[in-house]
């Protein structure tokens, strides 16, 4: 748990309900913000590091980006702490501007009946797949290394729209094989953008409104397979879900996301646009 903490840059504070948000380079986008999905990764995480509880599920709306200067922090507010659930609030903010609000329930509870009855994709390993192209990542480098396992990437459509499912292997944030932390599938969970173009037939990218994580096992992986839905598509917004899981098979979560979407120029590069990013 502690990796991803380390990879994001998160850190406790003399109090227990705030913690330290320094933005890493290796989290940093093409183009130039921290990745969404390590911005709900530092919510989610200091979530479980106040509370003592595992995040069962939550959600964040992002307001603003946070550069790669940022010194940014995470408040952590326990709503209701009851006696197996505990709801809580997390904001992660620079100086006055709000950049993620977060909402998450945490807890466990002893019940004899588990099951799984989504069903993951048949892929190839990570080992015999391709690198997936990243809009604008300079040389292959992004966050987390991403290979294609079903679908195609911005260099290879024609138009032609997909199926509307396709999956990629993630690298688990910094490498190395681990029990997968919430922070980890937050950060996976956040490259579900990439799947929209085989979707669409289109080069797209995007930036996401929401993210939002359902928690199932924690299992010990180095790569997490994105299988991913993409539902819809409407004025400009597209609606997204996936499963994550683990390289043996275990369901890890489920994760969400309402994008903003943008068509890449002919050339592949990222669109031009103006950011709101705080400490940029």
């Amino acid at each position: 748990m502690a990796q991803v903490r380390d990879f994001i840059g998160l850190s406790p504070t003399g109090d227990p309900s705030r913690w330290r948000l320094d933005v890493s380079a290796g989290s940093l986008t093409p183009a130039g913000a921290m990745q969404g999905g390590a911005v709900f990764a530092a919510a989610v995480e200091a979530m479980e590091g106040t509370v003592g509880r595992r995040v069962v599920w939550a959600t964040g709306q992002y307001l603003s980006h946070l550069g790669r200067s940022a010194d940014a922090s995470v408040d952590v507010q326990v709503v209701v702490a009851g006696h197996r659930t505990t709801q809580a609030h997390a904001v992660v903010r620079l100086g006055p501007t709000e950049v993620l609000v977060a909402v998450g329930a945490l807890g466990e509870r002893p019940f004899g009946h588990d099951g799984t009855w989504a069903v993951a994709p048949s892929v190839p390993p990570p080992d015999a797949c391709r690198p997936r192209a990243i809009p604008g990542a300079e040389d292959g480098k992004a966050v987390c290394e991403v290979r294609a396992a079903r679908g195609r990437s911005y260099p290879d459509v024609d138009g032609t729209r997909g199926p509307g499912r396709s999956a990629s292997w993630v690298r688990l944030p910094g490498g190395g094989r681990r029990v997968a932390s919430v922070g980890d599938l937050a950060i996976v969970g956040d490259f579900v953008m990439l799947e929209v173009t085989d979707a669409l037939g289109v080069g797209v990218t995007g930036n996401s409104l929401d993210n939002t994580l359902r928690a199932a096992h924690r299992a010990e992986t180095g790569w997490v397979l994105l299988d991913t839905t993409v539902h819809a598509v409407v004025a400009g917004f597209c609606s997204v879900t996936a499963h994550l899981w683990a390289e043996d098979g275990t369901l890890l979560a489920t994760a969400s996301q309402t994008l903003v979407l943008r068509e890449l120029k002919p050339s592949g590069a990222l669109p031009d646009r103006t950011r709101r990013i705080a400490g940029g």
